[in-house]
């Protein structure tokens, strides 16, 4: 049983690695709702939440992860901008572990779900699963 056990882990890690190969495009993030629900966001004057709501649109629009092998190139928003980013990546379980060649910054999040075509994550925060996903579609 316990051979049994090890090998359908063993087949369900690499066939998770095979599915998130390819390039990722966001189709949706919570995060965003939450921030449109806040009080802080409601509360702020219409230019900031245009820059806001002008962020949201670049990062669904452009935002893309892809996976090759071992590496991870990913765009990110910086000061407002889209800006790509270079990382080696690695999946242990059910968790994708970034960490970004040009600077000292890592990343963690739960995958959800992997197929061929679509990918869920959920970032690790602080330690902490967190509670937004992230959907990507190929």
């Amino acid at each position: 049983m316990r051979l049994f056990l090890s090998i359908l882990f063993i087949s369900t890690a690499f066939t998770l690695n095979d599915d998130i190969q390819g390039k990722w495009h966001i189709v949706s993030y919570d995060a965003i709702e939450r921030i449109r629900m806040s009080s802080a966001y409601n509360n702020a004057d219409i230019s900031d939440q245009l820059k806001l709501e002008e962020q949201f649109k670049l990062m669904l629009e452009s935002a893309f992860y892809e996976f090759k092998s071992d590496t991870l190139t990913y765009s990110d928003l910086s000061n407002g901008q889209l800006v790509t980013r270079r990382a080696l990546y690695s999946i242990n379980d059910d968790t994708l572990k970034i960490k970004e060649i040009d600077r000292s910054f890592d990343r963690k999040a739960i995958i959800n779900y992997c197929s061929n075509d679509s990918l869920v994550i959920v970032p690790i925060i602080s330690g902490k699963s967190g509670t937004s996903k992230i959907v990507f579609i190929k």
